[in-house]
């Protein structure tokens, strides 16, 4: 049999930056989002397959995990370590894995709150709506699909331009919330097949619960949050 192959400096290169050295298991099913030591693996698990599309970076103990294999334990998959990565990715891609401003910067004010022009308002309506819409939308079921919170994510995309950070950082903060939900799901999708996480599933049940209590508060929070941005001179 053929030894492995590294994956190329150019795929190395592309994956590092497009996960920012996180592990994806480490940010979905620990909600770690601390940069890692790790290397590439192969998700398929073919030491041959040096594609980006088969490349993830993982941390040291869980890029051992993954390429363990045990008779005893179900181990994680393929299927499960694409989900993980879309999420990780999802949230680096639209806004950033933290989400913060940069240490010892001010708030961005934008002046003009006591009133705004017939023009920025009907720039800033339109966000406004897709927050209301997405909230609505998460509470349906609370399982969000990742392709619902990357529309959400693109339909705000101007808001740090038309309002404050405060603003911006809100909508961050419900993305990243979102995300959390989507991972859960998938988290209690693995804990059917896998006894030994069950003993995770009362933490897993009261993170949800408290997810679910936290967006059915927002269409409030959200009128408020967006009224003094919404006022017509």
């Amino acid at each position: 049999m053929r030894g492995r192959r590294p994956f190329s400096p150019a795929v190395q290169a592309a994956i590092f930056v497009k996960c920012r050295r996180r592990c994806a298991l480490c940010f979905c099913l620990d909600g770690d989002s601390g940069k890692k030591d790790g290397q590439l693996a192969h998700i398929d698990r073919n030491p041959q397959n040096n594609a980006s599309e088969n490349a993830a970076y993982l941390c040291t103990q869980h890029h051992s995990d993954y390429d363990s294999v045990s008779r005893q334990t179900k181990g994680y998959n393929p299927l499960e370590l694409k989900e993980y990565l879309d999420v990780l990715y999802a949230s680096v891609e639209s806004f950033g894995v933290l989400g913060r401003r940069r240490s010892g910067s001010k708030p961005r004010r934008l002046a003009g709150r006591s009133g705004v022009s017939l023009d920025v308002y009907d720039r800033r309506l339109p966000i406004y709506g897709a927050t209301v819409q997405f909230v609505l939308d998460v509470l349906k079921d609370l399982r969000p699909e990742v392709k619902l919170i990357l529309k959400f994510a693109a339909d705000t995309d101007q808001a740090l331009f038309l309002f404050d950070e405060s603003i911006a950082e809100y909508l961050a903060d419900l993305f990243k919330r979102a995300l959390r939900l989507h991972t859960l799901e998938l988290m209690r999708t693995r804990m059917q097949t896998d006894d030994r996480e069950m003993e995770n599933f009362p933490a897993l049940v009261k993170e949800e619960t408290d997810l679910a209590e936290w967006f059915s508060q927002q269409h409030g929070e959200i009128r408020t949050r967006f009224a003094p941005f919404l006022r017509l001179v």
